[in-house]
């Protein structure tokens, strides 16, 4: 490959396709979240653990195959391979099979905070306060000088000229991140 020669976008997803095809089956180990069936039948979810994200999918005869599905917040063992779905130019993880391992960890830590919100009455009726008309004023933590903010303010101020808005500006992407949004 001549680096000094362009690729159009789909060629380089393409190349890119090809060499994580060339990765092999793998088995990964993480907990679903987002999990939806189309009605083609196809499932799509993420698979996670505390430090990174996939997309996953598997094809409704895989589906069909697995028969009973994990659900969402499962600790799962996923088989499967690579892929890059070039419209987007992400990849995933196409699932051939999907095993329950049990609770995931993740989802097992917001299950328990939700409860020891709840036991505290954070959750309580009579403490939740009515939502007002409109907003006093709009917060935005993103990326200082993004298209996405300059569009977000083109949108507020065309809808609601008067609105305070307050920009945090933060990391969006990236390990930081959390730390700064």
């Amino acid at each position: 490959m001549d680096p000094d020669r362009p690729l159009t976008v789909a060629s380089l997803t393409q190349r890119i396709g090809v060499a994580l095809e060339d990765f092999g089956p793998v088995l990964v180990q993480g907990e679903l979240s987002q999990v939806k069936v189309a009605p083609s039948g196809h499932l799509y979810a993420t698979l996670k653990d505390s430090a990174a994200v996939i997309g996953l999918v598997m094809w409704r005869s895989g589906v069909v195959r697995n028969g009973a599905l994990p659900r969402e917040g499962e600790q799962v063992l996923v088989r499967g391979a690579l892929s890059v779905y070039g419209p987007r130019g992400q990849y995933q993880l196409v699932a051939t099979r999907i095993t329950a391992q049990g609770q995931g960890d993740l989802a097992a830590r917001f299950e328990a905070l939700k409860a020891r919100l709840e036991a505290a009455g954070l959750f309580a009726e009579e403490r939740k306060l009515p939502l007002p008309l409109l907003p006093r004023a709009v917060g935005i933590a993103t990326a200082a000088g993004t298209a996405a903010l300059a569009d977000l303010l083109h949108s507020i101020r065309a809808r609601f000229p008067a609105m305070p808005v307050v920009v945090a500006p933060c990391l969006v992407p990236g390990a930081a991140a959390a730390g700064q949004i």
